[in-house]
C-alpha cells in the first residue's frame, strides 16, 4: 500500500520502497501529511496567482480605458488638425483672391493708360491726316492760287509737327510671383505662431 510520499521523485511510495536504495536519503512524509502540506503550498501559490490575475484584469481594464481615452483624444486632435488646416486653407484662399484682385487692378490701370495713349495717338493721326489732305488740296489748286496761298500752306505745314511719335511703352510687368509667395508665407508663419 502507498503510505508515503517521496518529495524528491514527487510520487507516492510504499514502506518497502522507502527502505530501498532507490529512495535512500530521500525526504518522505505520510500521504495525508504530504497531501495537506502540498495542497497548502498550492493554495498559497494559487493565492499569489489570483492576486496576479486581479492585477492583470485591472491592467486590462486600465488599458481599455486608455484605449477609449486615446480614441477620444485622437478624435479631438483630428478635429483640431482639420480646424487649423481649414484656417490655413481659408487664409490661402483669401490671399489668392486678394493677389488676383491686386493683379487685375494693376492691369486695369496699365490698360487704362494704354487706351488713353491709343486714343491720343488716334486723334493725332486723324488731325495729321486732315491737315495733310488740306495741304495736298492746296498743291492741286491752280498755280496762281497755290502761290498766293503758299505762305499759309507753309505755316500749316510747320504746325503739323507731332510732339511725340514714339508711343509711351510701359513694359508688361509680370506680377512678382516669388515675392508674393514669400510675403504670403511670412504672413502664414505669423498665423501659425498665433496658434501655439
Amino acid at each position: 500500500m502507498l503510505k508515503l510520499f517521496c518529495f524528491e521523485d514527487q510520487q507516492p511510495i510504499c514502506v518497502v520502497c522507502y527502505t530501498s536504495k532507490k529512495h535512500e536519503n530521500h525526504k518522505c512524509s505520510p500521504i495525508d501529511e504530504a497531501a495537506g502540506n502540498l495542497k497548502g503550498d498550492l493554495k498559497t501559490q494559487i493565492g499569489r496567482l489570483q492576486e496576479t490575475l486581479e492585477k492583470l484584469r485591472k491592467a486590462l481594464e486600465r488599458c481599455g480605458k486608455q484605449a477609449e481615452l486615446s480614441k477620444e483624444h485622437t478624435s479631438k486632435d483630428e478635429n483640431q488638425i482639420k480646424k487649423e488646416f481649414e484656417k490655413l486653407h481659408q487664409f490661402l484662399r483669401d490671399e489668392e483672391e486678394k493677389q488676383i484682385r491686386s493683379l487685375r487692378k494693376e492691369k486695369e490701370r496699365q490698360n487704362g493708360k494704354l487706351k488713353a495713349r491709343m486714343k491720343e495717338l488716334s486723334k493725332q493721326i486723324s488731325d495729321l491726316s486732315e491737315r495733310m489732305a488740306a495741304i495736298w488740296q492746296d498743291m492741286e489748286a491752280e498755280n496762281i492760287t497755290f502761290l498766293q496761298n503758299y505762305g499759309d500752306t507753309l505755316k500749316r505745314l510747320k504746325r503739323l509737327s507731332v510732339a511725340n511719335t514714339n508711343p509711351e511703352q510701359e513694359e508688361y510687368q509680370h506680377h512678382h510671383i516669388q515675392t508674393m509667395i514669400f510675403t504670403t508665407w511670412a504672413r502664414m508663419q505669423n498665423l501659425v505662431e498665433q496658434c501655439k
